[in-house]
């Protein structure tokens, strides 16, 4: 499942965020997220993220520079706890 559209998010003063809830009913109990490209935050089902990372593991070796922005992405990717609130620590950007 692909979530599309934008949404501006806002950290607490602890780097906490939460995920809106027009997504949540869709992302279920476990989610990934990660930064993606041009410094958006992707947020994936465990279904999508499989879907993900099967496409990507078709990318050729000798294509060096998708290689490297797969690393960059994929060395980013959390399974976030929440809190009772529902918020997260969002990690530092690598």
């Amino acid at each position: 499942m692909a979530f599309y559209g934008t949404q501006a998010i806002q950290l607490d003063d602890k780097n906490r965020l939460r995920i809106p809830a027009r997504f949540r009913p869709d992302l279920g109990k476990f989610y990934y997220v990660m930064y993606g490209t041009g410094g958006c935050l992707w947020v994936m089902s465990k279904e999508g993220f499989e879907e993900f990372t099967d496409k990507y593991d078709q990318i050729p070796e000798s294509d060096l520079e998708a290689q490297n922005n797969l690393r960059r992405i994929m060395a980013s990717v959390t399974v976030p706890e929440e809190d009772a609130q529902g918020r997260f620590v969002l990690p530092q950007a690598a």
